[in-house]
């Protein structure tokens, strides 16, 4: 049996919407054809007076001879009758310009601190909160004071450490007497004192690690030389600066106080302390963070990831701001977000400062958690021939430009386009430097050239 031959539901109606295009393109050639391509923007919509309402019929009497691309041998060349037809067709010129120009990947993005310079201050040993030296703002040096916690557990250690410190020197000294005199002493009892003097010393060492892990910065070697008043009143404040201690009563001040202190210079971007209240290790008192320096966090399309290279120009334009800060990309993620399916780039931002540091506080430009829109730019050209992206019409799998052959004719060529900014684009290949190229009405040009190669039968 013979394949049927009646045609598809789906190629009938592929044919029915190309007779249909066909058919418009035709009806715009034909009112360019009667109307001396008189239809441009300006009077498209503008009510007909009564000294312009004439029948079509008389209307095309006085139109004279087709108004463009009548049967010319190359269907590509569009001519008009006169300047003043090419004038009513709304075809305007803009001229191929040589500039700069880059292609730019655009990505939503958020201003965040940057991590090796945020720091979540906490006690490292539970007590009392005594005092507190700064509040939410402050700018701080490193080392500065924040607040003051006062700890049975540190005046404990500070005491342990002055007792061994002792036994080390009492230690050293009976080893010290034991060898002048080992001459005439069994050689067991001068091993036995060297033994101990070593045990000594490792306490001492432990002694003096332990408060420092615990945020005192303590040398033995430091308390050596001094008397046993000196040690006593050089421990009670060791850590706190000298402006500090001077507050306090030296006689009636506790031991138990430990200093914490800002570890790099910045900004007290929390605080989370008062006097009086109860405090552990686990329980954040401060966060201080560098703010001259700002992470740049980035959402960049799946389809633009394999485009993005590490030190590529970021502009980055915060919501509500003019300012614009400019960056480079410093970091690629290894992986794309499961969830929005973007790719995270990271950049590395200097912080404006836009007022000067006064009664301890200073201002920034770019803030935590701000977002906004970034462009990353992938590729660029110093000296590009560009043209106005609107200039450019596509014909089936070309694209064209339509180039001003005098006043009143437009020759189409094919061209390959390279870089796009989104209002100019790159022209490839040698054209000749400032020529007039079609740009509001191209679509018009387009159209009376389709046209043409209908009447050619092409």
């Amino acid at each position: 049996m013979e394949a049927s031959t009646a045609p598809t539901p789906k190629s009938v109606k592929h044919r029915l919407l190309t007779t249909a295009t066909l058919a418009g393109l035709v009806g715009v050639g034909y009112l360019g054809h009667h109307t001396g391509w008189s239809f441009s923007s300006q009077h498209a919509h503008a009510a007909p007076s009564e000294s312009h309402a004439e029948p079509a019929a008389s209307l095309a009497e006085k139109a004279g001879p087709p108004a463009a691309g009548t049967a010319v041998p190359n269907s590509n060349l569009i001519e008009f009758p006169s300047v003043e037809s090419v004038r009513k067709s709304g075809v305007t010129t803009v001229p191929l310009e040589t500039r700069a120009i880059a292609e730019l990947v655009p990505a939503t993005a958020v201003v965040t601190y940057d991590d090796r310079q945020l720091s979540r201050i906490s006690t490292k040993v539970s007590g009392t909160v005594y005092s507190v030296q700064k509040r939410s703002g402050n700018a701080v040096k490193k080392g500065d004071l924040l607040a003051v916690v006062e700890s049975l557990e540190i005046g404990r250690l500070k005491a342990e450490f002055l007792n061994n410190l002792a036994f080390s020197e009492t230690r050293a000294e009976t080893l010290k007497l034991l060898q002048d005199a080992s001459a005439s002493l069994p050689i067991s009892r001068v091993r036995e004192a060297e033994l101990q003097a070593r045990e000594a010393n490792i306490r001492l060492a432990n002694a003096e690690q332990t408060l420092i892990n615990l945020g005192v910065p303590i040398r033995a070697a430091d308390f050596k030389p001094l008397s046993d008043e000196q040690r006593a009143e050089k421990i009670h404040f060791l850590g706190f600066p000298e402006t500090m201690t001077s507050e306090f009563n030296r006689e009636t001040a506790t031991t138990n106080l430990v200093a914490i202190v800002s570890p790099f210079d910045g900004i007290v971007i929390s605080r989370n302390a008062s006097v009086g209240e109860w405090t552990e290790p686990q329980q954040m008192l401060f966060e201080v963070a560098d703010v001259r320096n700002m992470w740049l966090k980035l959402d960049v399309r799946k389809e633009d990831a394999a485009r993005i290279r590490l030190g590529q120009p970021i502009v980055f334009r915060p919501d509500g701001m003019d300012e614009e800060i400019k960056c480079h990309v410093s970091w690629i993620s290894t992986e794309v977000n499961q969830e929005t399916r973007t790719l995270q780039v990271r950049a590395d931002v200097e912080n404006p400062l836009i007022a000067d540091n006064q009664n301890g506080f200073e201002q920034r430009l770019l803030r935590a958690n701000t977002f906004g829109e970034a462009r990353i730019q992938v590729r660029a050209n110093p000296s590009a021939q560009v043209v106005l992206q609107e200039c450019v019409q596509t014909d089936t799998d070309e694209d064209l430009l339509f180039i001003k052959q005098n006043d009143f004719s437009f020759q189409a060529i094919p061209v390959e386009l390279g870089v796009s900014d989104g209002e100019y684009v790159e022209v490839l290949g040698e054209l000749e430097p400032g020529i007039s190229v079609a740009h509001k009405g191209s679509h018009v040009l387009k159209s009376q050239m389709v046209l043409n190669r209908l009447s050619a039968g092409e």
